[in-house]
């Protein structure tokens, strides 16, 4: 079958869904599939320096073709302009190009990308997949960053008419399949598959590396990813400041909108045991996270329902017990409760009580009462692997039934 992938950012860019992609790219390949990635040059953080990549180019059997854009230095209106550029582009490869069997693509740029390429796909022919890393949106607007209502109503028939006429629909959740479920019903064919720890292939380096040794036997803390309006991370900075700094240090990994304000107040409130690093490549992420004792993931309230935070499964890959600030009766609460992972409390939780929250983890896991996430299945590539070649084979024009004679 011939795939074609669609989305801006692939491996070695940076974004989680880039390094994913690769694998599961691969995984088609091997499987005996023809497939394309369309892309653009590394852009999404510019601070990580990676290099030009050749615009076309045949790896581990993957065509890689990466589109013309116009120089990106963050964020703004020429970041706004690429990503039109790229659907543009896009669009006019798959609906004048070569003919594709399965037409794939994600929720980055929202809606109006999935909507774009996927009309392409089906007017060739085409069966089409819509994989929604998050649901949007309403991942918008729980966020505070849409808050016209007529523009969300708009966005959301438009993507209600793509779920509908989607070949497949893959979301990470079953909070997110009811979500989904709420707007179109049984209209739309959705199938729930997580994504999984990536394999770190080859490194990329980075031009400040981090300093991941603690010279005082505190135990730390990691927050890694992105550190923006979904993340609920002021409370998390107020609960590590009522900490004693000898005790529990949180390391804060990445970078993203609300940092330089979270900075600002630790330098005013003199927190002595919260430190920021910079943007790290996959490898040092990985190696950073094994030197810590505990991984947070903390999300805004009412978020759980559009979105699953992958760095859940790098937390389980480098062995680490998990702090959620997460509603409890979601499935990411669930994962880590059901399986003796961590912690879960809501968060809608004060600072004194996640401080709280932050001794009882700390004395659970040196009482040895969680079990090791390492030893779990859940995170693993495999498991993924079999659920995305089964969906696969289902939609595969190849192996449906022929006519009866």
């Amino acid at each position: 079958m011939k795939i074609t992938i669609v989305y801006r950012y692939f491996w070695p860019d940076t974004p989680p869904y880039a390094a994913m992609l690769r694998d599961m790219a691969a995984w088609f390949s091997n499987a005996g599939h023809d497939v394309e990635i369309i892309t653009a040059q590394p852009a999404y953080k510019p601070e990580a320096g990676i290099p030009r990549q050749p615009r076309r180019e045949i790896r581990n059997g993957i065509k890689i073709r990466r589109l013309p854009l116009l120089p990106e230095h963050g964020r703004g209106f020429v970041k706004l302009l690429n990503g039109a550029l790229f659907i543009l582009q896009a669009f006019f490869i798959i609906l004048f190009g070569r003919r594709r069997d399965l037409v794939w693509t994600a929720t980055i740029p929202p809606v109006v990308q999935a909507a774009a390429i996927l009309a392409a796909g089906r007017i060739r022919g085409a069966a089409t997949l819509y994989h929604m890393q998050d649901i949007y949106p309403e991942i918008a607007e729980v966020s505070g960053l849409m808050k016209n209502a007529l523009a969300a109503k708009v966005l959301r028939a438009i993507d209600n008419h793509t779920l509908k006429r989607a070949s497949a629909v893959v979301v990470l959740s079953s909070d997110m399949e009811n979500s989904i479920r709420e707007r179109v019903g049984s209209e739309a064919t959705i199938s729930v598959i997580n994504n999984f720890a990536f394999s770190i292939g080859e490194p990329v380096p980075d031009k400040a590396p981090p300093t991941a040794q603690n010279s005082n036997p505190s135990f730390r803390f990691v927050f890694a990813g992105n550190i923006g309006r979904f993340q609920n991370l002021e409370i998390l900075v107020d609960a590590f400041g009522r900490l004693d700094g000898t005790k529990a240090v949180l390391e804060i990994v990445g970078e993203g909108r609300v940092k330089q304000k979270l900075q600002a107040i630790v330098a005013e409130r003199n927190y002595q045991n919260i430190r920021f690093h910079q943007h790290m490549s996959s490898s040092e992420v990985s190696q950073f996270m094994e030197s810590c004792d505990v991984g947070i993931v903390s999300l805004s309230p009412g978020l759980y329902r559009y979105a699953f935070p992958s760095k859940t499964w790098t937390y389980m890959a480098a062995g680490l017990p998990m702090l959620a600030l997460v509603e409890e009766d979601s499935a990411l609460a669930q994962i880590i409760t059901d399986n003796q992972f961590g912690i879960a409390v809501p968060q809608t939780i004060d600072a004194e009580g996640l401080a709280k929250a932050v001794t009882e983890i700390m004395e659970q896991v040196g009482l040895d009462n969680l079990r090791n996430p390492k030893d779990s299945l859940l995170y693993r590539p495999e498991t993924a692997q079999a659920d995305w070649l089964q969906l696969i084979e289902t939609i595969d024009p190849s192996q449906q039934p022929g006519p009866a004679t």
